[in-house]
């Protein structure tokens, strides 16, 4: 802290803090009584405190090349006024009425107003921005354009800071409220571990925890205080980081209520009392719900928690660990997600639930991680949905391949005995081959597509799976395919199709459940989902969900319509249940265990260890899906075999790049050729600086990435409708450092994710054609981006901005480039997941997705920098994230043996999915992933080039 900002600190520390007392009541917006606020007045209607509140925000206003400053409502007038007396003539004040006047100057921006120059808007205080967006609106509906915004305190995590900064308008404040001005203190702390009222009835010695948590229930039901704490259970537990207990309804598994507590001091554990005090505070939180008569209906378990571990977002692993989050501003803010549950699939779920749903924390608020392991103790004779804990023998037997591989080769044998005269009859499958109960099983048959199915209920796992093959034999689908022939096994060649085996397990009844309540139980392409009505029982597999991209609630609504109770559904009159889905398939003779629809790769590094042949694969697939005018079919749905050729030229325009970046590392002319036929294609629909390309959705973002592709091209570069868009981006760059419009409004908001790094990057490639694009110093663009990205840090910043920051820095070299670049790939790489490689971005909302190889091109850009300057360490760093992000990537790529159930058949081999979830390609997906492979490819060719002169030259 300056001296100035030091002592206005303290200025306002001592007079800037209305405290409530009975005389001076003070009041929050809706009326409710607040125990302190922040009260300007006391300090800027004082000649010290004006006067250094006054010096600060011109201190600040040299970052800002406004000289017109607008404040609206009355704690902004004496700041405004200081700031035009002390600037030495530079600055003129405005004054932003709640409503115009009605008479006299018929006014709503009182003062000297020229509205042909920025403003920037000055207040004591920002919080949810609502004042700043009136002042905002109010300026622009003017005809003028606001540049930012000034404050003396800020209330962090509250909205208004962050949107303001999101939208473009750079906002600064002088304090934060908390940190700076002192008001933490203020702020509530969690409260400890619930502690119930004691009475005198002992707990017994040596019981289980759930009987321990069942007397206990049973005491406070009773007698409404706990029981004394034993001194110790039927053996030795630890809770050191916390316990959570659960009540269960036995009969159909709905859970009542669970509750507990955490343990941020392992030492404050006692497993005893703590049992004893989870159980009564999950009573309270059941608000009437257990009672003494029900008690005995109900199933009990408890989760001791190891120690909290703290961690950074990338080492979260959802298989494994519970997680807490607890913001690091409001102490209070605390929330837990248990690992493996029931409703989500991913990291991302589990984290969000934590942090967002729980704690209410919101983005880019501080705070901290927690994971920890759960150990859940049951009842003894009950069972319990296998959710909660990390996976263990009666729930991990899905990977086992060698069970895989025996079932799918008993399927087999009883489709070749059906359907080859000779076959020998396989010997039959043990109910003991699964470990745990089943509820079902089904068999798929698929040759470039489904030809046939069969499903059986019930408990027998042999019996079950020849009672599903002669269902298969009798599917019309496997006769249809097989009309031609005079006999069906003389037609069919079982050696050509792929059987999918699945096992139904561990039902959970949900009941006559509305839709909605249905939809939000089902882990997503995962469970199967049973309806039971009118005495019939329908049954959809999980692979239905990813194989027609539908969302939970159509998953729903499908399986009712196959039901013919769609009417049933909507009015409850139908039952349901879920089921977990465990599924094999058999590739080269071995069996693959099968999730979301397709064989697993979780544990498969040998798919992205070879670049070239990855390279290959996806620009074979961009390359196959060229039309006549070089344009590439922009989405294929390979599970309906259904395509829509045009779509957002930008993707399509990227692909070309990708293609011809692709084609000229592996030497492969062809490609190059192809993709510079759909880039003359594009140039010749260039209007003005603006591609305007028939059947497609176009943008300024299209315009960058088409001039960025052709740069590289001496000819295509040199051409008139190429000069024309560098000129038009090359006037996208604001004089204030904004990359966009000429003029700034909220209704009307640039893009700053994707564009300005994509234009930079544009205008870098092409001034090594044409440095005069280019303005003699970019200094106001970094800088300005620089802050943006401090303020409200993205994933689409940190996959474009280093991309446009590595072309800059081949020219420049500018070490302010390098360090904007390696703040946003370190940013990226601290949430990227060491379990498989993924970043945890939220640009698909719910699961990582293709968005991980976006972010990779700018990981590969980052590095490119690293490498040009000499940092090998960050470099080093860099090329790791890069491989784990391929290694993640690989889950997405489609290989020969993920078509079986793809009527497009190997068309669709080198497409990438958008997420686990979903089989839809579209062609960025293949792009990014492309580019990124490309480019890290090429790093790891010149390195070994330069180690070949270094070794040469020794």
């Amino acid at each position: 802290m300056n001296d100035k900002r030091e002592a206005l600190a303290e200025h306002l520390r001592e007079h800037g803090i209305l405290v409530a007392s009975a005389e001076q009541p003070i009041r929050h917006r809706d009326g409710t009584l607040a125990p302190w606020a922040f009260y300007s007045w006391n300090s800027t209607l004082t000649e010290e405190g004006l006067r250094l509140a006054a010096l600060c925000i011109l201190d600040r206003l040299k970052g800002f090349r406004s000289t017109q400053l607008a404040t609206v409502g009355y704690t902004g007038m004496p700041l405004l006024s200081a700031c035009v007396l002390l600037g030495e003539g530079r600055y003129t004040g405005l004054c932003i009425r709640e409503q115009r006047k009605t008479y006299v100057s018929c006014r709503r921006i009182e003062g000297p107003f020229d509205k042909h120059a920025p403003v920037v808007i000055i207040d004591d205080s920002i919080s949810s921005g609502t004042s700043l967006g009136k002042a905002i609106r109010a300026i622009e509906d003017e005809g003028a354009e606001v540049e930012g915004a000034i404050v003396l305190a800020q209330f962090p995590h509250r909205g208004g800071f962050d949107w303001a900064n999101a939208n473009g308008y750079r906002t600064e404040a002088i304090f934060d409220i908390w940190s700076d001005l002192g008001m933490a203190h203020t702020l509530p702390h969690p409260l400890p571990p619930y502690a119930p009222p004691t009475g005198s009835v002992p707990a017994p010695e040596g019981l289980h925890p759930a009987a321990l948590a069942r007397f206990a229930a049973t005491t406070y039901l009773t007698t409404g205080v706990a029981p004394l704490a034993p001194r110790s259970m039927d053996r030795s537990y630890e809770d050191p980081g916390g316990v959570f207990v659960s009540f269960r309804e036995r009969a159909n598994e709905h859970r009542i209520a669970r509750s507990g507590f955490w343990h941020f001091n392992p030492a404050a554990a006692q497993p005893c009392s703590d049992v004893i005090a989870a159980t009564i505070d999950t009573l309270c939180v059941a608000n009437g719900q257990i009672t003494i008569q029900n008690l005995a209906q109900l199933k009990i378990a408890v989760s001791f928690f190891s120690a909290l571990e703290s961690i950074a977002p990338r080492y979260l692993d959802f298989d494994r660990y519970g997680i807490v989050a607890q913001s690091r501003v409001f102490p209070m803010k605390r929330g837990g997600a248990l690992p493996n549950t029931e409703v989500f699939i991913s990291d991302v779920e589990q984290y969000r639930h934590a942090r967002k749903t729980n704690a209410g924390i919101v983005r880019n608020e501080p705070h901290d991680i927690f994971r920890h392991d759960v150990h859940k103790y049951i009842e003894p004779g009950e069972s319990w949905l296998p959710y909660g804990t990390r996976e263990n023998d009666e729930t991990s037997w899905w990977r086992n391949a060698a069970l895989g591989h025996r079932l799918v080769a008993f399927v087999r044998g009883l489709l070749a005995q059906a359907l080859t005269p000779g076959s020998v009859e396989p010997a039959d499958l043990q109910d003991s081959a699964i470990p745990c109960a089943i509820a079902g099983v089904a068999v798929r048959l698929y040759h470039s597509g489904l030809i046939g199915y069969g499903l059986c209920n019930g408990p027998a796992l042999g019996a079950g799976l020849r009672e599903a093959v002669a269902q298969v034999l009798a599917d019309p689908r496997l006769k249809r395919e097989s009309r031609d022939s005079r006999e069906l096994e003389r037609n069919t060649n079982l050696a050509s199709c792929t059987i999918v085996v699945s096992v139904l397990h561990h039902p959970e009844p949900l009941g006559a459940a509305p839709i909605s309540m249905v939809a939000r139980k089902l882990r997503r392409g995962l469970d199967a989902l049973c309806i039971d009505y009118a005495g019939r029982t329908t049954i959809l597999l999980p692979s239905a969900l990813p194989y027609n991209n539908l969302s939970r609630e159509a998953f729903v609504r499908t399986t009712a319509q196959l039901a013919h109770a769609e009417t049933a559904a909507e009015t409850r009159q139908a039952e349901w249940r879920t089921l977990q889905c465990a599924e094999w398939t058999e590739f080269e003779g071995r069996g693959r265990p099968m999730r979301f629809g397709f064989p697993d790769r979780s544990a498969d590094d040998e798919k992205c260890a070879d670049a070239a042949a990855l390279i290959r694969l996806l620009g074979s697939y961009i390359a196959g899906s060229l039309d006549v005018d070089g344009m590439p079919r922009y989405l294929l749905l390979p599970v309906s075999g259904e395509a829509q050729a045009r779509g957002t030229a930008a993707r399509a325009i990227h692909a070309l790049m990708a293609l011809d970046l692709a084609g000229s590392l592996l030497n492969e002319r062809t490609w190059c050729n192809a993709a510079q036929t759909g880039l003359r294609h594009c140039l010749v629909h260039v209007r003005d600086g603006a591609l305007i390309l028939p059947g497609w959705t176009g943008g300024s973002l299209a315009d960058a990435v088409l001039l960025r592709a052709v740069a590289d091209h001496p000819a295509l570069s040199a051409s008139a409708a190429a000069l024309s868009i560098a000129r038009r981006l090359s006037g996208m760059l604001r004089v204030d450092g904004r990359i966009g419009r000429p003029i700034k409004r909220l209704d009307l908001q640039d893009d700053h994710e994707y564009f300005p790094g994509a234009t930079l990057a544009a205008l870098g490639r092409f001034a090594i054609v044409d440095p005069t694009v280019l303005p003699a110093s970019l200094d106001a663009q970094i800088s300005w981006y620089a802050h943006r990205f401090n303020t409200c840090p993205s994933w689409g910043s940190a996959g474009w901005l280093p991309q446009g920051l590595q072309a800059l820095h081949r020219i420049t070299a500018d070490p302010k480039m390098a360090e904007l670049a390696f703040k946003a790939t370190d940013w990226g790489i601290q949430q990227q997941l060491v379990k498989n490689g993924a970043f945890l971005e939220d640009l698909s909302p719910d699961e990582p997705s293709f968005n991980t190889g976006f972010i990779a091109e700018g990981v590969a850009a980052s590095r490119a920098i690293a490498l040009d300057i000499g940092d090998s360490e960050r470099a080093a760093r860099y090329a790791a994230s890069w491989s784990d992000a391929m290694r993640f990537m690989s889950r997405l790529i489609v290989f020969p043996e993920d078509v079986f159930a793809m009527p497009v058949g190997l068309a669709a081999v080198g497409g990438v999915r958008c997420t686990l979830s979903r089989s839809d390609i579209r062609i960025d997906q293949v792009s990014h992933c492309l580019h990124a492979l490309v480019e890290g490819a090429r790093l790891e060719q010149l390195m070994l080039r330069n180690e070949e002169i270094v070794e040469y030259v020794k």
